[in-house]
């Protein structure tokens, strides 16, 4: 994230974590000057596809704003970035979900940034996708995921 924000004679880093199974709610934040990139990461009974519709995002997506590997998918727009991964929280049960468990992040960035366009984007998805990383386990999914070293790359179109 040094690429994406600006130098500063001061940073800060926060991060929390509160919930368990279905309540599991993970929060960092990184503020440098006046800018802040923050992120978050909740388990939601969300499928893939309404997930992408609340976003706007449709699974023919045109605009190169979405890319998925295996279970794992980004999308990413300006200065916002979100990553689904199927999650179900220890102690539940696939059937408590009406759609479907899930890891659902959300990461932005408010103020200034060193980059812009595709590379911020990319920035902004990979950040998501390791805080996702990081809270299938503090959030105690079931069964093991093979994360992948990184997501696919968007790309202009």
């Amino acid at each position: 994230m040094i690429r994406l924000l600006p130098e500063t004679r001061t940073a800060k880093e926060q991060f929390s974590t509160s919930g368990t199974r279905d309540n599991f709610k993970f929060s960092c934040g990184i503020f440098a000057g006046d800018s802040i990139l923050s992120g978050g990461v909740d388990i939601q009974d969300s499928s893939r596809s309404a997930w992408q519709k609340h976003y706007g995002v449709e699974s023919s997506d045109a605009k190169g704003n979405l890319v998925s590997t295996g279970e794992f998918s980004a999308l990413s727009r300006d200065d916002f970035s979100s990553v689904y991964i199927p999650c179900v929280p220890a102690g539940t049960e696939v059937s408590d979900a009406r759609q479907g468990y899930a890891l659902i992040a959300y990461v932005s960035v408010t103020g200034e940034s060193l980059i812009t366009g595709l590379p911020l984007r990319q920035e902004l998805a990979d950040y998501a996708y390791e805080l996702t990383r990081r809270a299938y386990t503090l959030g105690k999914c079931q069964g093991n995921q093979d994360f992948p070293e990184q997501l696919p790359r968007f790309k202009e179109k």
